[in-house]
């Protein structure tokens, strides 16, 4: 299947291809991010740390929809690759995420950045995996 961008035509696999592989890139730099946004709180340098938490979860949406829409694309589903729980995986971080957003509402940022290092960080770990394995499906079905 092919696509028109800029008047080029482009294999939509070779993009998916492009976006898997520019998000095994981002996903440790969104791993330093966490680790950056608990140490600001924990430093106490609130107003950084939340400018800083609201580009952590752009990138963390960005990578979640770089994995839908690579499924979606390569006419995949969720339960029919790798060990078939990426649903589970995902749910568990938007759940953990959901539940740290009281502790940035009531201004508990001690609480927030141990969330965001102890659970938040392991789940988002979890995705990448699937990350993985999309780009090698992607790569063998060129």
């Amino acid at each position: 299947m092919f696509v028109d961008i800029d008047g080029e035509r482009r294999d939509v696999k070779e993009l998916v291809i492009e976006a898997l592989e520019e998000t095994k890139k981002y996903i440790p730099v969104v791993v330093q991010g966490v680790d950056l946004v608990a140490e600001k709180l924990e430093n106490e340098e609130t107003q950084e740390a939340l400018m800083l938490m609201s580009k952590l979860m752009e990138g963390i949406s960005w990578v979640m929809r770089v994995i839908q829409n690579s499924i979606l694309l390569l006419g995949l589903k969720g339960e029919n690759f790798a060990d078939g729980n990426l649903l589970e995986v995902s749910q568990a971080l938007t759940h953990s995420l959901e539940d740290a957003m009281p502790c940035l509402q009531e201004g508990k940022f001690f609480e927030l950045a141990f969330r965001l290092r102890e659970e938040i960080l392991p789940r988002f770990r979890d995705i990448k995996p699937y990350v993985d394995e999309l780009h090698d499906i992607a790569i063998k079905g060129e």
